[in-house]
């Protein structure tokens, strides 16, 4: 990889550089924080002071969805980088060389792959301007970047895999997937998905899966069990419940019958959770009443789902941008949840009470979003790269659109940003855009 470094070094400055005006424009306006942030850097202290996954403040009443809210990865991600400086800079200044190191990778696979050096001089640039989430994350106190470099692991080592298969691979494989797990709940059947992909890979030994599967087993064994030592009931992740109830069942009921009615329901359903015996028994009623809420209710469902998915290839970033400048109101409705409380009309209006430059900006993040999907179904369907690249891209885009469903925003395509970048400079690689750079 130093010899492509030292070939593109130009691109490599560039990239090192815009992590580098981020890094900097956070600390300058202090927009580092979401709302979710305090709950890592809780679980972080928690973990420290009191051998606790507990996710919130460990000396005020004790909630029981914040034991599983979040996994513990990020949190000790946290507590070694402050192992070295105690700053959350810190953090933010590991989060980017992590995110570099990863965009490297994509280079110099993209090279292996024999794309021109023109294309990624010009095409990856204008990517990343025009993707500014990443960079904002990768300055903010969120699980996402480390995340999302995990996944972009996952899918070039089952790519590795795919090439010349062993089991020191497989055992790679599972121990991506396993610090996958203990990140964010949603990756818990990407791994089941990358295992049974491999399983049409010909020519060796398939009990190499089931090795590849036993770091995640473990991972979700010891993080469920920690669960189980503090609450008594075992339970890998409590945000699958936290958003049917927040999300699920509230954007398809104020879609049935409007936002009042979705917050008296919601509140009615956490009161019910509330007043059961147990923990257990807490859960039960809040998956019951979510699910039976939902099948009763498939079309509004459908109908958030499918604006969910739309969004999350679409959403221009407004609020990413606005973090980034610490000029958000974490309390008040932005763009995504107007659109699904209260429809199309309502988040127009909202829009265009921006100020000018910011609603021109979101005009030409939400016109290259529209050239990015369009791009990504012409590289699958146009170019005649190894259809094991093409599936693997496939299947980590639609996984991750498939189960963000109703949650879908901007940030959420992080994930698969690396997966995206690579198809649309692979389709420029054999395009008409290649023809005109000879």
């Amino acid at each position: 990889m130093i010899k492509t470094l030292q070939q593109y070094k130009n691109l490599s400055i560039f990239i090192v550089a815009i992590h580098l005006v981020y890094f900097l424009i956070a600390i300058f306006f202090g927009g580092f924080f979401t709302i979710d942030s305090p709950g890592y850097l809780f679980q972080a202290n928690n973990l420290m002071q009191f051998h606790s996954v507990y996710a919130g403040d460990y000396t005020i009443n004790l909630l029981p969805d914040y034991f599983a809210f979040r996994p513990p990865l990020y949190a000790g991600f946290i507590i070694l980088c402050k192992f070295f400086i105690n700053s959350n800079y810190t953090v933010l200044f590991i989060q980017n060389i992590l995110a570099i190191i990863m965009l490297f990778y994509v280079i110099h696979w993209l090279v292996q792959l024999e794309v021109k050096a023109k294309i990624l001089n010009i095409i990856i640039p204008i990517y990343l301007v025009f993707y500014p989430a990443h960079f904002v994350y990768a300055n903010t106190i969120m699980s996402d970047t480390i995340f999302e470099v995990f996944t972009f692991a996952l899918f070039y080592q089952t790519y590795r895999f795919y090439q010349s298969p062993n089991l020191k691979k497989a055992l790679f494989i599972g121990f991506i997937i396993a610090l996958s797990l203990l990140t964010k709940p949603v990756s818990i059947l990407i791994g089941l998905l990358v295992c049974l992909v491999l399983l049409f890979v010909k020519n060796y030994n398939k009990i190499y899966i089931a090795y590849a599967l036993i770091l995640p087993l473990i991972a979700y064994l010891s993080f469920g069990f920690a669960v189980k030592k503090e609450t008594g009931y075992f339970q890998f992740t409590s945000m699958k419940s936290f958003v049917a109830v927040r999300c699920l069942v509230k954007y398809s009921a104020s879609n049935a019958y409007g936002a009042d009615y979705a917050d008296s329901l919601c509140t009615a359903m956490v009161n019910g959770a509330d007043a059961q015996v147990s923990v257990a028994k807490r859960f039960e009623y809040l998956d019951s009443s979510c699910n039976t809420f939902i099948l009763n209710h498939k079309l509004a469902f459908l109908k958030v789902y499918t604006k969910g998915c739309i969004t999350f290839l679409f959403d221009p970033g407004r609020y990413d941008l606005y973090k980034l400048f610490n000029a958000n109101d974490d309390n008040a409705l932005g763009m995504y949840q107007t659109l699904h409380q209260f429809g199309i009309k309502a988040m127009l209006k909202f829009l265009f009470g921006l100020n000018f430059l910011g609603l021109i900006a979101l005009a030409f993040l939400a016109i290259w979003n529209v050239i990015v999907v369009i791009v990504f179904i012409l590289f699958l369907l146009k170019t005649n790269y190894s259809i094991i690249l093409k599936i693997l891209i496939a299947v980590f885009v639609f996984y991750f659109l498939l189960t963000t469903g109703v949650l879908g925003v901007s940030r959420y395509r992080i994930h698969i940003f690396p997966m995206l970048l690579m198809a649309f400079v692979l389709w420029a690689n054999q395009s008409f855009i290649a023809r005109r750079f000879r």
